[in-house]
C-alpha cells in the first residue's frame, strides 16, 4: 500500500512526516493531504482485492504535470495524462486573465509583475515582498530546474505558450511582466 500526504481529521493540515517534509509544497503542486478517517474507508476497500500495489493519492493532475513535466512526459502516466487533458475544469489561467482583462488599463503591469513574483517566489520559497522588481531571478536563486516550473506556473496562469528562454531573456520580474503583458494584452501595458 502506498499512501499520499495525511492531513488532520479536517483534511486541511498536514500531520506527520508530510507536516515535516514540504506537505504544503506538496499541496501547491497539486497532491492534497486526507485525513485518517479517509485512509481507513479506503483501505477496508481494498483488503478484500487482490492487487500487488495500491497507491492512494488525492492528486490534481494539472497542477502535477505543470510542477513536474518529466513526469507527464513518461508513458506510463499516459492514460492520467489523458485525464488531465480532458478535464471539465476552467483553463488555470482563465481567473486571473479574466481579473487582469476586467482591471484599469493603468494597473495591467502592476498586476502582472505582482504575479509574476507571485509564482517565482513559490518556486523559489520566498516572501514575495522581499524581491524587487527588479532583481534578476538568477540572483534570487532561481536555476534551471526551478526555471522550467517557473515557466510552467507562468504558462498555466496565462494561459500561454512560453519560450523555453523567456526566463533568461526577460531575467527579472520587472521584464518578464512586460513580455507577458504584450503576450496576454496584444501590447505594451503602461
Amino acid at each position: 500500500m502506498q499512501w499520499g500526504p495525511f492531513a488532520d481529521a479536517t483534511g486541511t493540515s498536514h500531520v506527520g512526516l508530510a507536516a515535516r517534509g514540504g506537505g504544503a509544497r506538496l499541496a501547491e503542486r497539486g497532491m492534497t493531504g486526507f485525513s485518517p478517517g479517509e485512509a481507513w474507508s479506503a483501505l477496508a476497500g481494498w483488503l478484500d482485492g487482490d492487487e500487488p500495489v495500491i497507491g492512494y493519492v488525492p492528486l490534481d493532475l494539472r497542477r502535477w504535470f505543470d510542477a513536474y513535466p518529466e513526469t507527464a512526459a513518461q508513458n506510463t502516466w499516459q492514460s492520467l495524462r489523458d485525464t488531465a487533458q480532458t478535464s471539465s475544469a476552467p483553463a488555470p489561467g482563465s481567473t486571473f486573465c479574466s481579473e487582469l482583462a476586467a482591471s484599469p488599463e493603468a494597473t495591467r503591469r502592476d498586476l502582472v509583475e505582482a504575479k509574476v513574483r507571485e509564482l517565482a517566489c513559490r518556486v523559489l520559497r520566498l516572501d514575495p515582498r522581499g524581491i524587487d522588481g527588479a532583481t534578476p531571478l538568477k540572483a534570487l536563486g532561481l536555476d534551471s530546474l526551478m526555471g522550467l516550473e517557473l515557466r510552467n506556473r507562468l504558462e498555466s496562469t496565462f494561459g500561454l505558450q512560453l519560450s523555453p528562454t523567456l526566463l533568461w531573456t526577460y531575467g527579472s520580474p520587472r521584464a518578464l511582466a512586460g513580455a507577458l503583458c504584450e503576450r496576454v494584452l496584444g501590447a505594451p501595458a503602461s
